[in-house]
């Protein structure tokens, strides 16, 4: 059973939003091949396998979102010939985001 529509997890046989979003970053599968993995593997219901794919799809435009801020970042310092700067900045971002919990994300 899903408890809520911000942590996906099954009791017992769990699938962990940590899990998901590792199969969410494997580009070449469809959020409805991950889902039907997960439902699969886990018995999931009709309704947990309808969220599931909107978890990799959130965890996706998740993924556009960072990429597009890397890359106008990296346009910006090196349109200023500033390569190094871009590395420290995106170094910082990154470090950043790995840092970042809130309680949603302790689940």
């Amino acid at each position: 059973m899903i408890d809520s529509a911000e942590e996906i997890e099954v009791v017992d046989d769990s699938v962990r939003t940590s899990k998901l979003v590792r199969q969410a970053i494997k580009l070449e599968k469809s959020a409805a091949d991950i889902a039907d993995k997960f439902a699969m593997e886990y018995s999931l219901k009709a309704e947990e396998e309808r969220q599931v794919i909107r978890q990799v799809r959130v965890a996706r435009m998740s993924q556009r979102s960072l990429a597009h801020r890397v890359r106008h970042m990296r346009w910006k310092f090196t349109k200023e010939g500033n390569k190094r700067r871009f590395i420290k900045w995106l170094d910082q971002y990154l470090s950043d985001i790995e840092d970042h919990t809130s309680e949603s994300d302790e689940a």
